[in-house]
């Protein structure tokens, strides 16, 4: 009965590491220049769980809401200035592309 209790604990320990291990903590969006750049820009509109959010929803606490669309957001900030809707100067447009250009760091 021991032995198979410790076979029981063994399996049971493995899978909540192999679970921790695939389903690991979202990277929270720190960048002290571009959080506030996105909350202001972009998180009025596009924040999670918006009736208004659209094709992309953006999410501080999870970093990849940005890193996995970075080439939609650059087309649609930088490119076409089709986002957001009131019109960046071009101040707020360099802080984007220099960001963009520095690898866009999360923190």
């Amino acid at each position: 009965m021991k032995k198979l209790t410790l076979i029981f604990f063994a399996l049971a320990l493995c899978a909540t590491l192999l679970y921790s291990c695939t389903h690991a903590s979202p990277t929270v969006f720190t960048n002290a220049t571009m959080r506030p750049w996105f909350d202001n820009h972009c998180g009025g509109c596009h924040r999670t769980n918006a009736s208004d959010a659209g094709a992309w929803e953006y999410n501080p606490y999870d970093a990849t809401t940005i890193q996995n669309n970075i080439s939609q957001l650059y087309k649609v900030i930088y490119t076409r200035k089709s986002m957001p809707r009131q019109k960046l100067s071009t101040s707020e447009l360099e802080v984007f592309k220099t960001w963009y250009n520095s690898g866009q760091p999360t923190n």
